[in-house]
């Protein structure tokens, strides 16, 4: 059965727990990597999306869907879109909504 979103007319801001934050050969970007139950994904991300003392990048929830929550992050990963399926059972880990209400953090 196919799962339709419920789309969110003003996405919530959360930050997306990363398992690596690197400095990037570019000084404007970061390497991060982080881990869904779809696997591992590795993106640039512009520095101004990352706080590399929490480890977590800016994302934003734009629909609820059976099970789950569509999350976009701002660019598109090595292998794959900006936007993951994270299942209710790993929002707790995932998904970073404290950090929301401080702002994008510091590089």
């Amino acid at each position: 059965m196919i799962k339709i979103p419920y789309w969110r007319l003003n996405p919530e801001q959360v930050f997306l727990n990363c398992l690596a934050v690197v400095k990037a050969p570019n000084e404007r970007e970061y390497v991060v990597q982080f881990e869904t139950s779809n696997g591992k994904f590795t993106a640039f991300v512009p520095n101004q999306y990352v706080n590399v003392e929490g480890k977590y990048i800016s994302a934003a929830i734009i629909a609820d869907v059976d099970g789950g929550v569509l999350v976009d992050i701002p660019v598109e990963t090595m292998t794959s879109g900006p936007r993951f399926l994270i299942k209710d059972s790993e929002k707790d880990k995932l998904l970073n909504f404290q950090a929301a209400g401080r702002g994008n953090g510091s590089q």
